[in-house]
This record gives structure tokens, sequence and C-alpha cells, in this order.
């Protein structure tokens, strides 16, 4: 017969042996692995756009050369000009009296020249009949070669003092129109500034200041769209600044190449011509390249596996890319690392901070 101590042992090791059989399996480690995502978003971003204002390819900037006090304006902001319309006088008190001094002094300088040229005949007519000496008619060719020389100093200081008074006297140097005024009348001008700006006839460009995002991510020779109330056309990008223009702005100059804006006109611009196109925008790094150069982008189905949707990528932009496909904004796409997770592949979505 078994001892008490022995019965006790037997038993509890009956036990555990039950134990042991009956405790379930580990769960085996889920073998999805886990990718950052982000939801496609419709292009076009306001971002995109910028404000900009329409004025001629060719700006003409007058100015006066010496300065003074303004007499008078005769056109005023917006106004047609002809080339050669009187623009703005300057008090042309100096101007005018040394004008008509340079005048009366070449009609003296002209009758004297006249004067010496008959006087010098007369001496070679008495010279040839021995009527005048050799020291005669050398004098007289001398008084004649000296108004001459009075004769060409007079035109020289009547072309002087005809540039003083067209110095005074603005004119417009082309056909166009008057894009600003910065003088009044009776306010002096200073030497060299700027009084007013015409605006040529011709080509026309637009000045915006674009959002840095947007002029960051155009190149030159970028096709814009541009449009107003009730016109609209496109637009070549010329000249990108390289530094800021104000807060989170750079200017940017784009040649109209379609549509008739009038200068001074306020248009916006935009990158139609990408986002019209365009099916959505999506993180950069979500757009992945073949080595034939196709682009694609991999894509969540609603059963959580991994499709890859072959895309077009239109331009880089603020925070993402511009894209064309069978891609569709609030598709879940795989922010980054897509080219680490095969076609087909159950994944653990995470949602990437944008």
């Amino acid at each position: 017969m078994l001892k008490p101590s022995l019965s006790r042992s037997l038993a509890l090791l009956a036990l555990l042996s039950l134990a042991a059989c009956a405790a379930p399996e580990l769960p085996k480690q889920n073998a999805e692995p886990a990718v950052l995502v982000q939801a496609a978003i419709p292009p076009g971003a306001p971002a995109q756009q910028a404000l900009g204002r329409v004025r001629a390819a060719q700006l003409h900037l007058i100015a006066s050369e010496s300065g003074g006090r303004v007499a008078r304006i005769e056109v005023d902001v917006g106004e047609r000009v002809r080339r050669g319309q009187l623009l703005l006088q300057l008090d042309a008190a100096v101007a005018l009296p040394r004008l008509a001094a340079a005048r009366k002094e070449l009609a003296r300088a002209e009758a004297q020249l006249a004067d010496r040229s008959r006087h010098r005949a007369r001496v070679a007519s008495l010279l040839d009949i021995g009527a005048a000496s050799d020291a005669d008619a050398e004098q007289a060719e001398i008084e004649y070669q000296a108004a001459q020389s009075g004769l060409a100093a007079a035109r020289t200081e009547l072309a002087a003092a005809g540039h003083e008074l067209d110095a005074v006297q603005l004119r417009a140097p082309v056909d166009g129109a008057i894009a600003a005024r910065h003088i009044e009348r009776s306010a002096v001008a200073a030497p060299g500034a700027v009084l007013l700006e015409i605006d040529g006839d011709g080509a026309r460009e637009i000045v915006a200041l674009a959002p840095a995002a947007m002029a960051g991510s155009l190149q030159l020779g970028a096709l814009l769209h541009w449009h107003s109330a009730a016109l609209r056309g496109r637009a070549v990008v010329e000249r990108i600044a390289s530094r800021a223009s104000g807060p989170d702005a750079r200017e940017i100059v784009a040649r109209v190449v379609e549509g008739e804006p009038q200068p001074g006109a306020i248009v916006v611009l935009e990158l139609a011509a990408v986002a019209l196109k365009a099916t959505a925008q999506v993180p950069a790094a979500a757009v992945l390249s073949s080595r034939d150069g196709a682009r694609s982008v991999r894509v969540l189905d609603a059963d959580r596996r991994v499709r890859e949707v072959p895309v077009e990528l239109l331009q880089l932009v603020a925070g993402g890319a511009l894209v064309a496909g069978e891609l569709t904004p609030g598709t879940l796409v795989l922010a980054a690392g897509g080219q680490h997770v095969a076609p087909g592949t159950r994944v653990q979505p995470r949602l990437a901070a944008r």
C-alpha cells in the first residue's frame, strides 16, 4: 500500500501533466507589415494661385536730366499718349531766355559771316587790279575765318539751349499709356528721378507676388493660366526672383502669350494647365520610378492589400506632387517606402502626419 506522501506527489504530477496538455498555444506574431499611408487630395491647392498686375513688356521711365520745379502736367494715369506728345514741363525760366539769346546770337553770327564773305570777295577783286595789297587780302581772310568760327560757336550754343529746353519739356518716347505718375504740379523734381512711367504698346507681361511654395515649384518657361472677371488666357514664366519679396512670397514675371489683358489690370495667375490635367496630389515620396522611367503610386484596396497604380508625374508642388492617372482624392497611398512593399501584400496602415 502506497504511503500518503507518495500518493500526494503522484497526484500532483498528474495534475501538472494535465495542465500542460490543456495549455493553449501562444498566438503567432502578426506578419503584416505596418506602412505609413496618406489620403490623396484634390489638385490645385490655393497656394498654386497668385494675384498679378498686367504691364507692358516695354516699360519706359520718364525722368529729367537737370531736375527743377514742375510747371505743367499734361497727362494722368491711364491716358493714351502718342510718340512726341508733351507729357510734363518743368520751370523754363532759365531755358527759354537762354534759347532766345542763342537764337539772337546765331542771327548775328550769320549776318557777320555774310558781311565778312562779301568783304573778302571785294578785297580779292581789288587785289586783281592792284588796288589792294596782299596784307589786305590776308586780313580779310582772317576776319572771314573768325566769322565762321563765331557761327559754329553760335550753333553749338543754340543746340545746348535747345537741349536744355528739351530737358524741361518731357515728351513721350513711344505710343502707349501712362502707367504711373510720381510727382505733382509745383513739386521739385530731382535730377534723374523718375516722374512718369509709360506702358508701351505691344507685348504684355504679368508681375505677381507668388507664394514661395508656388514660386519654388516653377521653372522658366512654365505655362500658367491667367484670368480676370471677363478675360482669360495663358502666360509663360520669364523671370523668378531669387530672393523673397515679402513674407513667404517671391516675385515672378510671366509674358502673356494668349489673351489681351490691359496694362494695369489685376489678374489671377494659376497652375491651371497642370491642375486641370491632374487627378490628385500625393506626397512626393509616394511617386515611384522604375528603370524604364515609368511612374507609379502604391495604394491600399478595401481589404488592406497593396495595389500599384501607374501615374504621370506632372509637377512637384509644395508638400507633394501633382499626378494624373487612375487615382482619385481620398485614396490611401503609401506615403513613403512603397518600393519595399510588393503589390498584393496585406498591410497594417498607419496614418502619416501631413
